[in-house]
């Protein structure tokens, strides 16, 4: 007797990714994954593995989505979709009081309705499946006040949040949801081009110490590689984690926000990231 293949649906895979590395290891447990990314070139290490669909799918798009839908669904039939997992997510680091409220709009664009709207348009397939599970990527940073990050940790707030209600109203369709609560791990999301903060800002005093406190070792976080199989043998079991930590640090300052005072986190995140620094500052120029 023959076994259906079972399939899994990654967003943001290109090279170097935490999503990249879901690709090859749920690839190595025999699914037919769909890679996706919003360029087909930016996954090029996975375009010669058999049983791996690479599709071009911007989550900010609608028409993008509902087009790699179609696609997934005519390769899958009546089997469905068994996994949708998802992972796309831009970040960036700037104080509060300075951001870019376009920059800021499109980062929810990304991490929030994007994946809500992933959600909305593959519920036909994953209702086909018989051990449907949608899986989304949240962040510690939306449990501990990791300064200047402000509008990515609210964004992965709503996540928690959005995905937390959602295993509530899909449970009547047997389809899990998993959150995953995601600590530090060698992906390039922290890639990018400082956001650069105006002249006139509060905190240009600190920029140099802020920047360079945030600033990552290259063997920073855990290596996607090991990553990728404690996420995947977590989400294969009968009964997954409703939520699912991973990553470096993921479980210890999950522990500490649930137990610390809020003086005392806030007191550490200001000791991280230089804020004390300008408080100093700024004592010292009053007194």
């Amino acid at each position: 007797m023959s076994h259906k293949r079972r399939t899994v649906l990654i967003t943001g895979c290109t090279n170097g990714s935490a999503g990249n590395a879901l690709c090859r290891e749920f690839h190595s447990r025999g699914f037919h994954v769909f890679a996706t990314s919003r360029r087909l070139d930016s996954m090029s290490n996975l375009k010669d593995m058999d049983n791996i669909t690479l599709l071009s799918l911007d989550v900010t798009s609608l028409d993008s989505i509902r087009k790699a839908r179609d696609q997934v669904a005519a390769q899958v039939g009546k089997a469905g979709l068994d996994l949708l997992v998802n992972n796309a997510g831009i970040a960036g680091t700037v104080p509060a009081l300075d951001h870019n409220m376009d920059q800021a709009r499109a980062m929810f664009e990304t991490n929030v309705f994007g994946l809500m709207s992933m959600v909305q348009e593959f519920i036909s397939l994953l209702l086909l499946s018989e051990q449907a599970c949608i899986v989304n990527v949240g962040s510690t940073a939306a449990l501990v006040p990791f300064a200047f990050s402000s509008v990515y940790n609210s964004s992965k707030a709503a996540v928690h949040a959005y995905s937390d209600t959602l295993r509530v109203e899909l449970r009547p369709f047997n389809i899990k949801v998993v959150t995953v609560i995601l600590g530090g791990v060698k992906s390039n999301i922290f890639d990018y081009p400082p956001i650069p903060i105006p002249p006139n800002s509060q905190y240009l005093a600190i920029e140099e110490d802020f920047r360079s406190a945030r600033k990552r070792p290259k063997d920073h976080g855990l290596a996607g590689e090991i990553l990728a199989k404690r996420f995947v043998n977590a989400v294969l079991k009968p009964s997954p984690p409703r939520h699912l930590y991973v990553g470096a640090g993921a479980t210890i300052l999950s522990t500490l926000a649930w137990l610390l005072p809020l003086w005392l986190l806030d007191w550490m995140a200001a000791k991280a990231l230089k804020i004390d620094k300008l408080e100093k500052m700024r004592t010292a120029r009053n007194s």
